[in-house]
């Protein structure tokens, strides 16, 4: 079966900051057990930032990825760091003979928050949402799936213009985050979220700040979601994002249970 990988670069990244809090800053300790602190949490700090939380109405993939919606919604499919692509909400999945058919067969222990599970019908009404809805990219990258049909409680299978073997990828990106049916019926997924993630919406001010919290003690990957809380900000100024970090060899501590990163350019003298 395959296994999602959730937060495993964000808990290296934070490496530091988590194990610090193994230690007593009373004590002066350094005891780290190098089990991270699953009451942590991680501030991260970008160039951009997300205007809207409706993963389908996406302007750019790479800053709705880093801006936490990954954290919230789980997708069919991710990409592995090898560059393969891997089931996530999808535990299997082949095509037809001709090629113009693919049969995705999901994961059966995946649920919303409201206990309702991530079945076949609630993928079609998803995919249908991507596939038809205006989109700056999303419904572009969902041009080769002419129909969307649930062959099964947990299985749907997707009808092809023509034979091609990218649509997992696309369904690892934005077209493959999978909504609550009632937020996509009543509610606003640019301004509210209801997924099958671990984490939910604490603050959000588009443009600026996204701040989610672990809030599941029943998410099915038992091995994701180590960090509590995640705060996402946009840093517009670079060389204010600059002065925020020094140079590696001049990083001091971090404070015990907090995590701290920002994206800058290269300095000369990084390593």
């Amino acid at each position: 079966m395959f296994r999602r990988r959730t937060l495993r670069l964000a808990a290296a990244v934070a490496a530091v900051g988590l194990l610090a809090a193994c230690g007593s800053s009373e004590s002066g300790g350094s005891g780290n057990s190098g089990v991270p602190n699953p009451d942590a949490s991680l501030s991260t700090g970008w160039t951009t930032g997300i205007t809207s939380l409706d993963p389908h109405l996406a302007t750019s993939e790479i800053a709705s990825f880093r801006f936490g919606l990954n954290m919230i919604y789980d997708r069919l499919f991710t990409v592995k760091a090898d560059g393969t692509v891997d089931g996530m909400l999808v535990d299997n999945f082949s095509y037809s003979e001709d090629g113009r058919g693919l049969v995705l067969d999901l994961r059966e222990d995946a649920t919303f928050r409201d206990g309702s599970p991530v079945d076949g019908n609630v993928v079609k009404v998803n995919l249908d949402r991507a596939r038809t809805l205006d989109s700056p990219s999303v419904k572009s990258r969902m041009a080769p799936v002419t129909d969307v049909t649930v062959t099964g409680p947990y299985q749907v299978t997707l009808t092809l213009a023509e034979p091609t073997d990218t649509m997992p990828y696309v369904l690892a990106e934005m077209s493959g985050f999978i909504m609550h049916p009632d937020l996509i019926a009543n509610g606003d997924p640019a301004t509210e979220t209801n997924g099958s993630g671990a984490y939910s919406v604490e603050s959000f001010a588009p443009g600026e700040q996204l701040t989610i919290v672990r809030d599941r003690t029943d998410y099915w990957d038992t091995e994701a979601a180590q960090i509590a809380k995640l705060e996402y900000k946009a840093i517009s100024d670079t060389q204010r994002s600059r002065t925020r970090w020094p140079a590696p060899d001049r990083v001091g501590p971090v404070p015990a249970g907090h995590g701290d990163r920002g994206r800058r350019p290269p300095r000369p003298d990084d390593s």
